[in-house]
């Protein structure tokens, strides 16, 4: 008896002891911080294999289903990129995240007839027989400029002229109705798309432009083709399932794991899906967690005539989120689809009806542009150079034209409320090439040649100066302007390098420079502080 009690009371402490080593339980809900502005990158890749045109039957000699192993195969290979960014409202009524979505790009490539076939000298891999023909759509550039094999217009035939011509106008389209255009995401604490607004309306104009090149008997397809990718239903089904991931109720310790259960329409189908996911370790220091987990797809056993046999359908997922925000930094995953659809009443080992095999390998890249200021929420603060800088303005200053996306510079626009003073920040990614063609000594008396060509009447640098804060070369300049009608205007620029970025901070107002002026814009420039990146 003492000895049953001596050790339930060993055990006892040894079950404390550990419990007390247990790392704490992180609560992971999805609750971006508003302010913030978001760069996603979400792109994939299908590969679909299509099956021999006459597979060995079951009663095929050894050496046939060998030779139709190392047969090649005809892959067709769709690569998709997708640009967004997110602007991050106030979350609503219901403590639900408010995120205002645009799409900033997208590329297209797909290659058809592809031939492949197993390599003999890497085990597992694969050699091209054949590449194949490949078409990109890059709604940033024309089709000329994203197909460079294609001949100049001037060595096409009509027919090929015709159709490049005809696929410039679906880009123009898309680029026109789709790209830097808004809409709404309403996204749950457990990381869920609750509503999609604002795309309906897009999909209108869209349709509208559509009807420039397509007959009345052509629209319903086009409706239907149109919906299936882009309607609301469909947007909230790609976020849901390459974006965001499902996260647990309750808070996780490390190998502790969760499941939800998701179904959508996929090529007619019904398909139901379960997602387990795990914390892989302990919070890193950086704020960060390791997530890893599994997606399988139930496709339903029989549609109509046709018997489903889902051999493999799978995907698996790896990522890295933000602990306080549950925002993905990135997310990686790999799916293979294999499934038979064979007719009810066939004899038995007779060929599929239709077989599909995907293997699909996606990724989600987040990165963060800006965020409000904490002291001062009207202003961004800017993940550029060596952290992060910010601007200090005073009250009377207010954002007229808000984090603006330009030729992939982030681009604010401020107003002083009683004058006719204004001020733009330009943030952009690091160009060797302009830096080389635009050194900072010669930066001022380029801008001067410039303007003087784009009709100001008269230029006068009246002074600059070079400095460096940190890692980052400035250089801080005055121009007075007098355009050809009179208007006289002084302006304050600074311009500078760094190794992650380049950026320009201009301050105008109209009329000539006094002392008083100079003091102030010192002043403004002089408050672009490097930051750390919360």
């Amino acid at each position: 008896m003492k000895s049953t009690l001596l050790l339930a009371l060993i055990c006892s402490a040894v079950t404390a002891l550990a419990q007390d080593n247990l790392p704490a339980a992180a609560a992971l809900r999805f609750a971006p911080t508003p302010g913030d502005r978001l760069s996603l990158i979400v792109s994939d890749t299908t590969t679909d294999t299509e099956p021999p045109a006459a597979a060995p039957g079951p009663d095929a000699l050894p050496e046939d289903r060998l030779k139709q192993a190392f047969a090649p195969a005809k892959k067709t290979v769709t690569e998709r990129e997708q640009g967004f960014e997110w602007k991050i409202e106030k979350p609503d009524a219901a403590g639900n995240s408010v995120i205002t979505v645009k799409y900033v790009y997208l590329r297209l490539v797909v290659t058809k007839n592809r031939l492949v076939r197993p390599s003999f000298s890497k085990f597992g891999g694969e050699e091209v027989v054949d590449p194949g023909q490949t078409f990109v759509l890059d709604t940033r550039l024309s089709i000329a400029a994203s197909n460079p094999a294609l001949r100049q217009p001037s060595e096409q035939s009509p027919q090929t002229k015709a159709w490049v011509d005809n696929q410039e106008w679906y880009r123009s389209v898309l680029s026109d109705t789709l790209m830097d255009q808004s809409f709404t995401l309403v996204v749950s604490p457990a990381a869920k798309v609750v509503a999609v607004k604002g795309m309906d309306e897009i999909l209108d104009r869209f349709r509208e432009r559509m009807k420039e090149k397509t007959e009345r008997a052509e629209r319903p397809a086009m409706d239907s083709l149109i919906e299936s990718l882009l309607g609301e239903d469909n947007v909230a089904n790609t976020f849901n399932l390459s974006v965001l991931l499902p996260l647990p109720e309750q808070p996780v310790r490390p190998g502790e794991r969760w499941a939800d259960n998701y179904s959508y329409e996929f090529s007619g189908l019904k398909v139901a899906i379960t997602r387990r996911l795990q914390m892989d370790e302990a919070p890193a220091p950086d704020g960060t967690a390791a997530l890893s987990g599994l997606m399988e797809f139930h496709f339903p056993e029989q549609k109509g005539r046709l018997v489903i046999d889902a051999k493999r359908a799978y995907q698996s997922i790896n990522s890295r989120i933000d602990v306080a925000t549950g925002v993905c930094r990135y997310l990686n995953s790999g799916a293979h689809l294999e499934v038979n659809f064979l007719d009810a009443d066939a004899a038995q080992g007779a060929k599929p009806v239709l077989s599909w095999n995907y293997k699909l390998a996606g990724s989600v890249v987040v990165k963060r542009l800006s965020w409000r200021d904490p002291a001062d929420n009207r202003f961004n603060v800017y993940p550029i150079a060596n952290g992060a800088f910010q601007v200090r303005l005073g009250s009377e200053w207010a954002q007229i034209d808000a984090d603006l996306n330009y030729h992939d510079s982030l681009v604010s626009i401020y107003k002083q409320a009683n004058g006719d003073a204004e001020f733009i920040a330009t943030v952009a990614p690091l160009s060797l090439a302009y830096q080389g063609l635009h050194p900072l000594d010669q930066m001022a008396e380029q801008l001067k040649k410039s303007l003087q060509v784009n009709g100001v009447a008269r230029v006068n640098i009246t002074w600059s100066k070079y400095f460096e804060t940190g890692q980052v070369h400035w250089a801080r300049f005055r121009v007075e302007t007098t355009s050809q009608n009179g208007t006289q205007a002084t302006n304050w620029l600074q311009f500078g390098y760094a190794t992650s970025g380049q950026f320009t901070f201009a301050l105008t107002r109209t009329g000539r420079a006094s002392s008083d002026m100079d003091t102030e814009a010192d002043a403004i420039l002089n408050s672009i502080a490097a930051r750390d990146q919360r």
